[in-house]
């Protein structure tokens, strides 16, 4: 009993040694700009009123996110953005923002943009999360051109 009492004692100092400390690794650099752009494939027929039917209205919105190129802006902006489709999202009416083609793509859309915002506050990726929403917003405007037309 008393080797084992001596062995596990030797062992407990023997693991005591001094241990190694480790590093945090650097803090990465606060970006403060970034270069975003709207690139549409299709431009939007909005053939109603702008305030029944407010797909222009998001576009704009769009555009003026892409003005932007601090990135506090950019999160605030695309904080309101999100807000907005998911309005849309939730619109009972008109008939063409009903369809379940366009809440799939306005759910979609709304999905990159909280992709964009996480990439914002991560500072990684995000032109490529903006791609995204470049990709879903193309995709939102040939489904809803095919409705108006």
């Amino acid at each position: 009993m008393k080797e084992f009492f001596i062995l596990f004692l030797a062992l407990g100092l023997w693991s005591c040694g001094t241990q190694e400390v480790q590093k945090s690794p650097a803090q990465p650099k606060e970006v403060s700009s970034y270069t975003i752009e709207i690139q549409r494939a299709v431009t939007v027929y909005d053939t109603f009123s702008a305030a029944a039917y407010p797909i222009r209205e998001l576009q704009v919105a769009l555009d003026s996110l892409a003005r932007n190129s601090n990135a506090a802006l950019l999160k605030s902006d695309t904080e309101e953005l999100i807000i907005r489709v998911q309005e849309l999202e939730n619109r009972p009416d008109p008939l063409p923002l009903a369809d379940t083609g366009m809440r799939s793509r306005l759910k979609l859309l709304r999905t990159y943009l909280l992709q964009f915002k996480g990439a914002l506050e991560d500072q990684e990726a995000v032109e490529a999360a903006f791609d995204l929403v470049n990709e879903a917003n193309n995709s939102l405007l040939v489904y809803w051109n095919g409705l108006v037309n």
